[in-house]
């Protein structure tokens, strides 16, 4: 997950070179997989929600700990597929089109 070293950076090293990661699951994916994830991988800064093979969304991580340390927030999220959450945050943020002044 994690791509790349810091130790691999010098004064001449450009934005292509910053360590990146790559943490994807199906809509499928139960909750509580992401959450094993994140507590093994704390450098995880959110996981990319797909649906055959294209990414509908993502999470962040404190998004993501977020709505778990809500009331019956572990009840609700852990043992559903992600897209449970995903549907809620999406509905709850503001989403822009990349176009957007």
């Amino acid at each position: 997950m994690f791509v790349q070293k810091l130790d691999r950076l010098t004064l001449d090293s450009c934005l292509a070179d910053l360590p990146s990661y790559d943490f994807e699951v199906q809509i499928t994916t139960l909750g509580k997989v992401v959450a094993e994830a994140f507590h093994e991988h704390p450098e995880l800064p959110g996981v990319m929600i797909t649906a055959e093979n294209k990414i509908i969304g993502m999470i962040s991580r404190i998004q993501f700990f977020e709505r778990l340390s809500r009331p019956y927030g572990l009840e609700v999220f852990l043992n559903r597929p992600i897209h449970v959450l995903w549907d809620i945050i999406a509905k709850s943020e503001k989403l822009l089109d990349v176009e957007t002044l």
